[in-house]
């Protein structure tokens, strides 16, 4: 349900529960959205490393 609607307390509501606790007591993280995530997370690194416009310099050779 987490899927469906993000918003614990509509999920509270949906289910008749009384306390957030006892709504995200029941919130699993599924070893497929852990891999997804995982996935996601490493092409926003690979995605930023390539981007990446610093340039090391080093000044004490650099002809002035």
């Amino acid at each position: 349900m987490a899927k469906v609607e993000p918003d614990a307390k509509k999920r509270m509501e949906y289910l008749g529960q009384k306390t957030l606790s006892t709504n995200l007591s029941y919130n699993h993280v599924f070893d497929r959205d852990q891999l997804e995530m995982a996935k996601k997370l490493e092409k926003l690194a690979g995605d930023r490393r390539e981007k990446t416009s610093a340039q090391v310099v080093d000044f004490e050779k650099r002809a002035v």
